[in-house]
């Protein structure tokens, strides 16, 4: 903590430099040295201060979601000195620790912060109320920081400090077309510029255009790789965009891109926004290149909303509406439904849970368990999957459990992959066979890794070519098999009912049991960039495969076997009957099928051999 505390007081900070970039500054080794021998005989050599606001953050973030930034905000910000090994600490220098704090601003021009300028601080949580008055601030990152010192020698340096930052975004209006422009923002070698944008609600997608307006030659001696400042062959930016949810990973909402610009043209990128959040939008020049630029940006916001933001399909549900709105403009809709993995759902063959050596010990003999859970699975063609830890995938640092890498072998007990958090980052090519996956999940609480002994595993599995869902424009069309939905231009504010069909054919689920679930996605716009960016999760799942109708054949009884008399009797009369054709209508003839008649009045090719002698 001492070491830290020095680092931070002699740490060199660059006023015109990128603020986010750099914290409390450029450590300066010898400096921080010499406070370090100047200060160590106090006794906060040994406390650590634990800061928190209102119970759960270690600092005052205003970021202007939902109007946040619109008025005052009172804190509670509590300060715990703590000892080091505090249990071992005698309680008689607990109980004469005591020290006045005297707080300031690190901007003096600050007044918008406001807090107590004293505090007395005893062995023991104090608490003391910050209240933040953002109204008055223009659109930007507003900081400043609470810190705190010995009032009895202040050349100690700071003791702790609370961070304030304030984002007071830029608002997106009906009235601006949900359109903002920022014109001419200067650009030098290696400069960031930051805007923040409140994202108007129900959007789902923005669009940003960047233009290069003007650019100077550079100077002598300036690197110009790899695009050179003034001679048209463009210059190299990066564009990143960031939103910030709550309880969420930023990387859920995050876009980057590296971006050619060239003096003139127009370039521009589309990705996925939440509506009601501040949008950080974040422009920088290469570092490499030289001479001056102004570029102008444009972002303009739009999207179509579902009434469902996650679509749930069962094969037996039939035809299932899904509502489409246009809240900001009109959009061009042209809604596609494809299911695109088959998901293996695998339950663990062999779990065990060990303690693991010397090396993974947290001092004061805290040791950490592993959990080792084992998947057998076969794969009946060449495919290509992507194993997901579905409790723990899209967590990282933020995660409760230590790691979760996996390791894929096969039948030979080759590695084929390995991996670790977020599945969409690996895609595997298996052959024919069988395979086996095994995952390690770490903690220091064994009761933990007992509790999830039994994890589920996915192995998607993706489909070649992908299966597509039939949406028609209404009821009766998806019921009849009539015309698809063809697309249109919704108008703003209007709703376009969408009926989806759970009627796939039979050969586009061969060799998929029932009670499988595929995976897919379903866009709504016609533009191919639009598409990547707005997308909804789509899930189906499999039903009984339909019986296959199979004639019986028809088994014709066997005829009884006629006694020879009766077989001579019906030759006779055969033979009589075929001379009445040639006999015609001679006298023997009539005579002839009138002797017939007598006996065989009821046999039909006697009176059609009469009707032929005719």
């Amino acid at each position: 903590t001492s070491l830290r505390r020095s680092a931070e007081n002699t740490a060199l900070y660059f006023q015109n430099h990128e603020a986010f970039a750099q914290g409390f500054g450029l450590i300066q080794v010898d400096r921080a040295f010499e406070h370090l021998s100047a200060t160590h005989q106090f006794v906060e050599r040994d406390i650590s201060f634990e800061v928190s606001v209102n119970g759960t953050s270690k600092g005052i973030h205003m970021r202007g979601d939902r109007g946040q930034c619109e008025k005052s905000q009172e804190f509670s910000v509590s300060v715990e000195p703590i000892f080091f090994n505090d249990s071992e600490v005698e309680a008689e220098k607990k109980i004469g620790f005591e020290m006045q704090i005297c707080m300031a601003s690190s901007d003096a021009s600050a007044t918008w912060v406001q807090f107590p300028s004293h505090l007395s601080l005893q062995y023991a949580s104090r608490t003391f109320k910050v209240k933040v008055v953002p109204d008055d601030l223009q659109p930007g990152c507003h900081f400043t920081s609470i810190i705190a010192y010995d009032a009895k020698d202040p050349r100690k340096g700071r003791l702790f400090d609370v961070p304030v930052t304030v984002v007071k975004a830029r608002k997106v209006t009906e009235e601006m077309n949900f359109e903002l422009e920022i014109q001419d923002m200067s650009f030098s070698q290696g400069t960031v510029r930051r805007s923040f944008v409140i994202v108007p609600d129900h959007a789902s997608w923005a669009r940003v255009e960047l233009l290069e307006r003007q650019q100077t030659t550079c100077g002598p001696g300036t690197r110009n790789s790899p695009g050179k400042s003034g001679s048209g062959s463009g210059t190299q930016y990066v564009l990143h965009a960031i939103q910030l949810s709550h309880q969420e990973s930023c990387k859920l909402h995050e876009y980057h891109k590296n971006v050619h610009l060239v003096p003139g043209s127009l370039e521009s990128a589309v990705f996925a926004v939440t509506g009601g959040l501040t949008l950080e939008l974040v422009v920088a020049r290469n570092w490499m290149v030289g001479g001056d630029a102004l570029v102008s940006v444009k972002v303009v916001f739009g999207g179509i909303v579902a009434s469902r933001q996650e679509l749930t399909l069962h094969a037996g549900d039939g035809i299932v509406r899904v509502n489409a709105l246009a809240p900001l403009r009109s959009e061009e809709l042209a809604p596609v439904a494809m299911l695109k993995n088959h998901v293996l759902v695998l339950r663990p063959a062999e779990s065990k849970i060990q303690p693991l050596g010397s090396r993974d010990v947290i001092p004061v003999g805290r040791r950490i368990f592993a959990l080792v859970l084992t998947y057998n699975f076969n794969i009946s063609r060449s495919v290509e999957i992507s194993p997901e830890n579905p409790l723990l995938g899209e967590y990282l640092y933020e995660s409760e459990y230590e790691g979760q890498l996996w390791m894929l072998y096969d039948s030979n007990k080759r590695l084929v992959a390995c991996g670790d958090s977020y599945p969409s980052k690996y895609g595997v090519k298996l052959e024919k066979g069988s395979y086996c996956l095994r995952t390690q999940i770490r903690h220091e609480r064994y009761d933990l890794l007992a509790g999830i002994q039994d994890l589920l595993f996915y192995i998607s599995v993706r489909l070649f070519p992908a299966v597509p869902m039939d949406i028609y424009p209404s009821w009766a069309a998806a019921v009849t098999n009539g015309k698809k939905f063809s697309p249109v231009v919704l108008p703003k504010g209007t709703v376009a009912p969408l009926y989806i069909s759970t009627f796939i054919p039979e050969k586009s689920l061969k060799g998929i049991p029932a009670g499988h679930m595929l995976t897919g996605t379903l866009t709504f716009g016609k533009d191919d960039a639009v598409k990547r960016a707005e997308v909804y999760p789509v899930r189906f799942i499999v039903g009984d495969a339909p019986k296959k109708h199979t004639t019986t054949p028809v088994v014709k009884e066997k005829e009884q076997k006629k006694p020879e008399e009766a077989e001579l009797h019906d030759a006779v009369r055969d033979l009589k009957i075929s001379w009445i054709t040639k006999f015609g209508l001679r006298p023997e003839g009539v005579s002839l099928y009138q002797e017939l008649c007598k006996s065989y009045e009821d046999h039909l090719p006697l009176h059609l051999a009469h009707l032929n002698s005719m």
